[in-house]
């Protein structure tokens, strides 16, 4: 293609390219879509989520966050079965938050 005059047909060569392109494209999106994501797992991965209190939180209680049960503090009383949302981690103490909203 980079010839002058091969006698190749702009029919011929329009869905050649796009089909070459299409396929291009359907290649490179699983590698871009991953990238942005939020992490999954560690400390960076319990920030933001939402989790109900199992034992009442007053300053210090328990809940249950991300599958597994965890201390956390509150500056508010919270009771049994309330939502919260994780603000910070520190070592294994959450701090934690009425949730304004269930997910």
């Amino acid at each position: 293609m980079l010839f002058e005059d091969v006698g190749v047909s702009l029919r011929l060569m329009a869905p050649t390219i796009v089909l070459i392109g299409g396929l291009f494209c359907h290649c490179l999106n699983p590698c871009f879509s991953g990238l942005p994501a939020k992490p999954q797992s560690g400390v960076e991965g319990l920030i933001g989520e939402v989790g109900v209190v199992q034992k009442p939180i007053d300053p210090e209680g328990l809940v249950f966050v991300h599958g597994e049960y965890w201390r956390a503090v509150s500056s508010e009383k919270l009771e049994p079965g309330e939502m919260v949302a994780v603000e910070e981690v520190t070592g294994l103490l959450l701090k934690v938050k009425k949730a304004s909203k269930p997910q």
